[in-house]
């Protein structure tokens, strides 16, 4: 476990382990999956895969028991984050029926966005500087977020919300299929 998020683990009392997923590693993979199978899902599992193995085998892994990851990697003071701002806020973002987007024939359609969207570490450091560039809000962009990360991370987000433009878009990773958002190309 990433030592960034020792405070949030203790404080939520979490159970805290850094088994490899990897195959090659049969028996501690074996107790790995015992653990999770005696575990209560849904449920998350936070940081990310041990040196041992690859993102793909961590996260299939918890995905077939019921659990999501969650990149909680460098994200120091996750405890502090979730207990700021009002957990319980709307933030309303408008956007138009489907129907109202309509593709044209003959005309190639693109989306531009910045995702990271299973890491707290996107929101921690502002999309990685991108939210602070000069040429944000200038034309339509879409944001990934994490869901989760109203509850985690409840003041940052709230920050995005108070100072997004009209051509700022959010979306979450869970509902990448519900994006209607084309951009035709000049």
């Amino acid at each position: 476990m990433s030592h960034e998020i020792y405070d949030f683990a203790v404080y939520n009392r979490s159970f805290c382990c850094d088994l490899p997923a990897a195959r090659q590693r049969r028996k501690v993979l074996n107790l790995y999956r015992r653990m999770l199978d005696t575990g209560d899902a849904p449920g998350v599992q936070m940081k990310w895969h041990c040196i041992f193995d690859q993102e793909k085998e961590y996260v299939a892994e918890a995905a077939q028991r019921g659990y999501f990851s969650l990149c909680s990697t460098n994200t120091p003071n996750l405890t502090i984050h979730g207990d700021v701002g009002d957990p319980e806020m709307v933030h309303h973002q408008p956007l138009l029926p489907k129907e109202k987007y309509v593709a044209e024939k003959g005309k190639t359609y693109v989306c531009l966005y910045n995702s990271d969207g299973d890491a707290t570490w996107a929101v921690n450091s502002l999309q990685l500087g991108n939210w602070m560039a000069e040429e944000r809000g200038k034309f339509k962009f879409g944001w990934d977020f994490l869901p989760l990360s109203v509850k985690l991370m409840t003041a940052q987000m709230q920050y995005f919300h108070e100072t997004k433009t009209e051509n700022d878009c959010f979306w979450g990773s869970v509902i990448r299929d519900r994006l209607y958002l084309l951009l035709p190309l000049a």
